[in-house]
This record gives structure tokens, C-alpha cells and sequence, in this order.
């Protein structure tokens, strides 16, 4: 997490020949700096270290290009193009949401894997007005190690205190998350439609012992008010999380300290 990255100034070519951007120019950050910032340049950099194969099999691992199998008819599958259409643009495409579709709810379910210890799920319906349903989710299988999965949301823990992700930041809860902002493909013409986004942000609390993930992805929001999703989705998530969790009555913890800065205490949550 600490290896240092050349962000370019914000402008790198490829070794295919392709010129990445991001949309603030950085220098040279950790790993975790570059996922703290959203840079494109240091996720290209290190999709390249991975490769096409290994990228493929992480990502369909994850559960991209299936349905959930939560039930519901109809349920989209996304796109994950097959290796065999994979080019060298690839390896620095998908690290930043280019040729790859998903749903809303494998973005929710992938982001679970990071608060349960690495497992992937089956997500279920619950049920309301006293249907009793089946305890427990079924576990299809585990993509990451304990380790990596707590490592991973320490980190998007910093996205939102000092990242792209700080209006989630909490009075209440150690809220942790990733922004996301995703230009929208044309149908008609191919490419991409212009001045049009999906503002998105997926978050989880307590830290600690996370007991909730929430996603919200807002489809062409008007970008005379913004359109990165730190700005316009972030502090609806945070309102949600709040909410729920007090509703599910699980304590707060996060508390301000002597200076009136947030500081995280460590508790055990309970119902």
C-alpha cells in the first residue's frame, strides 16, 4: 500500500500506445494515495502489472458478468467481454470502469466482500409485514483474503476523510466508500454521450464491524449542481447509513476529541 507511484502530473501514455488522464493532475502517491484520489493513471499503472489474464479471472471472481441470482425476473447480467476480445487497451480500461457494464447491485455486492472477510454472496430479498425468510445469505465463495478485505476498507475508510469521498464524512459513523463517476455510452452513435455522467457512491459502516453497505448511482444528474459522485451521491449515502443504522440501534462511533476534530473509537457494535 505504501509503494510509490508516478501519477504523471496527470497525463501518461500507455505501453498500447493509449493517453490517460485524470481529472486532477498528481504526482507521485502511494497505492493507497492513488485509490484515495481516484487516479486513473496509477489504476492503469498497476492493471498493467496484472495483465489481461489475471484482471479477467479477478473480475468475473468478483461476480461481473452473472446475475446475482437474487430472484427477481429479468435481472440484468452487465458485460464483461470475453479474454479472447481483450487488447491491450484492456489492462488500463477496466481499472477505471471502461469496457466493463454493471449492475447497481454486483457494485453493492462486490463492496460486501470487503466488510465480510472476503466472501462473495448470493444477496437475498428481505421480506416485510412478518414473511419470515431464510436466515443468513449463501456464500458462492471467497475472492479475497481476511487480510486484503480489512486492509482494502481501511483504506476507502481514508477516501472519505481525506479523499474524494469526505462530504460521507460522519459526525456518527466511521463511514468508509469509494466515488465513482462514469461518462454515459450513446446507443445510437457509440461512445459516449457528451456533458453526461452516473454520479455514484457505494459506502459501508462502522469500520470496525461493518453492518451495512449502500450504494447510490445517480444517472445524468443535472452538472450545473456537480456530477462527481463524491459531490452529488456521497451525502445522500451518508444521510441513509446514519438513518439505518440508528434505526438497527447500533452505536455511534465516532466522537470528536479535545480540538473538536472527528477521532474513531473502537467499539463493539451490537443490535
Amino acid at each position: 500500500p505504501q509503494e510509490m507511484i508516478s501519477g504523471e502530473g496527470g497525463l501518461w501514455v500507455t505501453a498500447a500506445g493509449r493517453r490517460l488522464h485524470d481529472a486532477h493532475g498528481n504526482g507521485t502517491l502511494t497505492w493507497e494515495g492513488g485509490l484515495i484520489k481516484s487516479s486513473n493513471i496509477i489504476m492503469g499503472k498497476v492493471g498493467e502489472r496484472m495483465g489481461n489474464q489475471r484482471m479477467h479471472r479477478t473480475v468475473t471472481a468478483f461476480g461481473f458478468g452473472h446475475p446475482t441470482g437474487i430472484g427477481l425476473d429479468g435481472e440484468a447480467t452487465g458485460l464483461v467481454n470475453p479474454l479472447s476480445r481483450w487488447s491491450g487497451y484492456s489492462v488500463t480500461s477496466l481499472p477505471m470502469g471502461h469496457e466493463i457494464a454493471v449492475t447497481p447491485l454486483q457494485m453493492v455486492r462486490s463492496y460486501c466482500t470487503f466488510a465480510n472477510g472476503g466472501f462473495l454472496i448470493r444477496p437475498r430479498i428481505l421480506a416485510v409485514d412478518g414473511v419470515e425468510e431464510l436466515a443468513g445469505s449463501q456464500v458462492i465463495g471467497r475472492v479475497l483474503t481476511p487480510a486484503i478485505a480489512d486492509e482494502t476498507r481501511s483504506v476507502l475508510r481514508k477516501v472519505v476523510t481525506e479523499g474524494t469521498g469526505r462530504k460521507a464524512l460522519s459526525d456518527l459513523y466511521t463511514i468508509w466508500g469509494k466515488t465513482g463517476t462514469a461518462q454515459v455510452p450513446d446507443p445510437k452513435r457509440g461512445g459516449y454521450i457528451p456533458g453526461a455522467y452516473i454520479g455514484s457512491f457505494v459506502a459501508g459502516a462502522p469500520v470496525e464491524r461493518p453492518r451495512i453497505i449502500v450504494g447510490l448511482f445517480m444517472h445524468q444528474p443535472d452538472t450545473r449542481k456537480g456530477h462527481y459522485g463524491g459531490i452529488i451521491a456521497a451525502p445522500a449515502v451518508k444521510n441513509v447509513i446514519e438513518r439505518s443504522l440508528q434505526y438497527m440501534g447500533v452505536t455511534p462511533d465516532v466522537q470528536r476529541d479535545a480540538q473538536g476534530h472527528l477521532a474513531q473509537i473502537s467499539v463493539d457494535a451490537r443490535e
